[in-house]
């Protein structure tokens, strides 16, 4: 009937936002990867992984918590590494393989 309880890292967010949070540990290693081997798709799938990440952490903080920015210094951090990521990913790019 039921099934199994979804896993929850977080008590407080819904169960899609814990598995978006719990998927980042193989979604980065995954992109570490393909960066060690020098492939392209590191830097898209960072990208990717990064600018979704940062999309719902906002979300949590003002759709869920009601909270601010100033309040939150975890994603204070997120949005600056988030710029840095997105920012510097054309340049490295242009050097990996296709």
């Amino acid at each position: 009937m039921g099934g199994a309880a979804p896993i929850r890292c977080h008590g407080w967010a819904p169960g899609w936002l814990s598995l978006s949070w719990s998927s980042l540990a193989l979604f980065d290693t995954l992109a570490a990867l393909f960066l060690i081997r020098g492939e392209r798709r590191g830097t898209d799938l960072a990208c990717a992984i990064v600018a979704t990440d940062l999309a719902a952490d906002w979300y949590a903080v003002y759709g869920i918590q009601h909270g601010s920015l100033a309040a939150q210094p975890g994603l204070q951090r997120l949005t600056v590494f988030a710029a840095l990521v997105l920012g510097t990913a054309p340049f490295i790019r242009r050097h990996l393989t296709p």
